[in-house]
């Protein structure tokens, strides 16, 4: 048998040993994408950038109206990152940032329960919320070639059976569905593709094909290149953060 200390769920999830390192809950806000007054001008028109201060970040989405998308996660220098998130229309949702256990911030007395790790890390503290693990989702973005409405196309549901979950991007995709020539002299015209977002009701994701329209300069040779087909999200769990 190893030696030093083991915990698990009451699930049987292994959770503790002293060498995995853990993630913790560090911040909690409420964001709402915008139009950005360009319209279709633009291939994403309707997004928010949020910048925030972490060593390791994973970030997690709750949309419950309208489903997002990250399109993108930088470092800017000095533990600071700005994450851009885009939905079809404006919407309100929640965001979560997790981190490494040691980066999270503590919060009331200094009791309870602590664990390192022998390099010296802290991998548990009972005052910082854990990450909670409820599984991983993935897939593929079916191939269209016919002209769609606007929005939601179609979405696949995943239960997980918590008071509320929220998604942690994994790989975002974008496909073409059409395009076509509006302006065909000047090879000027409207792209239509469609988007792998999340949204969200009580336990319950939903991994959403969004349709979308933007008019790209020039249509010939095109300028925007679609991603892999392949998407994919961990599912965690935040009723109580």
């Amino acid at each position: 048998m190893p030696a030093g200390f083991e915990a698990w769920t009451d699930t049987g999830y292994y959770q503790i040993d002293g060498d995995t390192i853990n993630f913790g809950f560090k911040q909690h806000e409420v964001l709402m994408t915008h139009e950005g007054g360009a319209g279709s001008s633009t291939q994403f028109h309707c997004t928010c950038e949020y910048q925030f201060s972490a060593v390791n970040p994973i970030l997690a989405a709750n949309a419950i109206t309208t489903p997002v998308a990250l399109l993108s996660l930088t470092a800017q220098g000095n533990n600071t990152w700005k994450a851009t998130l885009w939905s079809y229309q404006p919407t309100a949702f929640d965001v979560y940032v997790f981190d490494r256990m040691s980066n999270c911030p503590i919060s009331g007395d200094n009791c309870g329960f602590q664990f390192w790790a022998a390099s010296g890390e802290l991998v548990a503290d009972a005052r910082i919320p854990f990450m909670t693990v409820l599984g991983l989702a993935k897939g593929n973005i079916p191939s269209l070639s016919t002209q769609q409405p606007t929005g939601i196309i179609n979405e696949i549901k995943f239960s997980t059976g918590v008071a509320k979950v929220a998604t942690v991007f994994g790989a975002t995709s974008w496909q073409y569905i059409t395009r076509g020539y509006t302006q065909p002299a000047q090879k000027l015209g409207v792209i239509q593709g469609q988007t792998s977002c999340w949204r969200h009701s009580v336990g319950d994701a939903y991994m959403c094909y969004v349709a979308s329209e933007s008019q790209v300069l020039p249509i010939d040779p095109v300028v925007i290149n679609p991603s892999p087909s392949s998407w994919s999200g961990l599912l965690v769990d935040v009723s109580h953060l």
